[in-house]
């Protein structure tokens, strides 16, 4: 995978035709680090064309790589046809021997390589076609003769020809530099001064992603940067506390200029101080100095010394080395997460890579508000008091009907986790103590099971699935929800109760108790009030909702099992309605 997202990072045009390097451009794009909108791959796909397509085509901006390929395909015909067309001029006008041009030219002056330039627009020579003005007037003026072009030449000073065409060689050009611009009677170049030492990154640095590491310095892993914008190296105070090195400190009151032009005053340098990147040891001077973001700032005078070279796109900080080139991998940064699949995945850890197993918990706190801090309810804390006790005696109970014929049905126990059987002996305890449970002789008997809830506690939940096959099911009907919503339209003011442990406030008919067994290792149990899982159960609590609300229903109050909502137009009526609640659960115990 490294391999081909370099091989992509690296990609050019080179020799390749453009529906060719289009076709090498898409098929190692998805080896990218990460995802490339179209933008991206618009500039990404720019800067590897060859450089005569490159710019012809920067001079607009693109709205896709279509649009840029298309464009690219169409100037590189260009090219293509003049190409042509200058072979078959060359042709017409029986030009010599190659040899003997090669070296007619070679030896040629610079004014005689200009008189020999021929123009592939008017045939006349001692001047290019792009500077050619025969066609460029209004019709019936007629041109007047072409006279080369007296160019100027920035190398060698003579006239006639460009410095791109000077056949003056380059290793003589520093010699006559002086005399050159004697003749064009240039001015001198400015006299510079001596340079103040500069640091880019004091503070927080730029957009760009710097290239940064952990680096021993001193014998102290340091968080490092790689900054081809400081002239000196730099080492926070606070990592020469912890040295084990113990080096030659100088001692120099001076400025440092950094990148807002501001001066930063330092007291010394250490010198020599060893810098080990991939357990090879670089020395190098520090100066001593506040940093804010990073411990140690490795600039062109340590970065010059060792002829680093940095891959920017990469993080990577490469130095030559007789014995190999070194390779310093930094932190690199993706703006995504790549997804890649399993069998990229296996490959990868075949070849060595590291890998780690991370899981997620999704943990809701929601603050709980204080029953005294709410208006209202706050009168009613009695109400929200859990339960202690089996609930009253009310005058509908559970009842469990069977169909003709039905036998007792018994399932063997599930296979619990051990945290699931602490869990499980923990609420058997708290069941029985309040009377919802009572050891039981029942030939019936159902295995439990636990269901995860939303703030990560375990409900004990019985599997009735085989007594609820054999149920005759109650025809009471649940409300719809659309129709529910429905009454609210208007009201602006809502207060919601959620009952805890509604289901085990209706009692079940004794005669009944018995069919309601479960089983476990901690001993064989029935329930003496409705437990949860059992078909019936939902539509037999709605009733008694019903029943407890029913002048209020539709009016203030809408009820769904076990979730009441009160609602109202206004604050004051709304006080009222929820006192109404508020004292029919208090009156039914519920």
């Amino acid at each position: 995978m490294d391999k081909m997202e370099n091989a992509f990072e690296d990609l050019r045009q080179g020799n390749q035709t453009v529906r060719e390097y289009k076709e090498e451009f898409n098929r190692l794009k998805r080896f990218s680090a990460k995802h490339l909108s179209e933008a991206e791959q618009v500039r990404k796909f720019m800067k590897g064309l060859r450089l005569d397509l490159k710019n012809r085509c920067s001079i607009r901006k693109y709205d896709s790589l279509l649009d840029l390929v298309e464009t690219a395909a169409g100037q590189e015909l260009g090219f293509q046809e003049e190409q042509k067309l200058s072979k078959g001029f060359q042709a017409k006008t029986g030009k010599g021997d190659s040899s003997k041009r090669s070296w007619a030219t070679a030896n040629a002056t610079p004014g005689e390589y200009a008189k020999n330039l021929t123009c592939f627009k008017c045939n006349q020579r001692g001047h290019l076609k792009k500077d050619c003005t025969v066609g460029n007037f209004p019709r019936g003026v007629q041109p007047r003769a072409v006279q080369p072009v007296r160019a100027t030449c920035f190398r060698c000073g003579q006239n006639g020809h460009i410095a791109r065409n000077c056949m003056v060689p380059l290793q003589g050009h520093q010699q006559e530099r002086g005399q050159n611009r004697e003749q064009l009677q240039l001015p001198p170049p400015p006299v510079g001064q001596a340079a103040r030492p500069r640091v880019n990154v004091v503070g927080e640095h730029g957009g760009v992603e710097p290239i940064t590491g952990s680096v021993l310095v001193g014998g102290v892993a340091a968080h490092t940067f790689f900054d081809t914008g400081a002239t000196h190296s730099f080492v926070s105070p606070t990592l020469t506390k912890c040295w084990t090195f113990k080096g030659v400190f100088v001692s120099r009151a001076k400025e440092i200029e950094t990148a807002g032009d501001e001066r930063v005053k330092y007291t010394g340098v250490y010198e020599e101080v060893p810098i080990v990147l991939e357990g090879v040891e670089m020395l190098g001077n520090l100066v001593k100095m506040e940093l804010n973001h990073y411990e140690v700032i490795l600039g062109m005078d340590w970065l010059t010394k060792h002829r680093a070279v940095l891959d920017c796109p990469r993080a990577r900080v490469h130095i030559p080395r007789t014995e190999g080139k070194l390779v310093f991998q930094g932190i690199k940064r993706n703006s995504g997460i790549s997804i890649i699949s399993m069998l990229q995945a296996e490959e990868l850890l075949e070849k060595g890579a590291e890998a780690y197993l991370a899981t997620i918990t999704m943990n809701e706190k929601e603050s709980t508000p204080v029953l005294s801090t709410i208006p209202v309810v706050a009168e009613y804390e009695d109400v929200f008091e859990p339960l202690t006790g089996p609930p009253p005696h009310r005058g509908d109970a559970f009842t469990i009907e069977l169909e003709p014929g039905t036998a007792p049905i018994s399932k063997a126990p599930y296979r619990l986790a051990t945290a699931e059987m602490a869990e499980l002996k923990n609420q058997l305890e708290d069941l029985a103590e309040k009377g919802f449970i009572r050891p039981s002789s029942s030939p019936w008997g159902a295995p439990v099971l636990f269901v995860k809830k939303k703030d990560g506690s375990f409900r004990l939940c019985i599997d009735y699935q085989g007594l609820n096959k054999v149920t005759i099911k109650n025809p009471y009907p649940l409300p719809r929800i659309d129709e529910l919503l429905d009454q609210l339209q208007g009201a602006s003011w809502f207060s919601k109760i959620d009952l805890a442990s509604g289901y085990h406030q209706i009692p079940i008919a004794e005669k009944d108790v018995r069919k309601t067994a479960f089983r476990t290792c901690y001993g064989h149990y029935e329930f003496v009030v409705m437990p949860f899982g059992l078909t019936n159960a939902p539509s037999a609590f709605m009733k008694l909702m019903n029943n407890v609300f029913r002048d209020y229903l539709d009016k203030c109050v809408i009820v769904f099992i076990d979730d009441i909502l009160i609602y109202s137009k206004s604050k004051r009526e709304h006080e009222l309605h929820l006192r109404v609640v508020m004292d029919k659960l208090r009156e039914q115990k519920l």
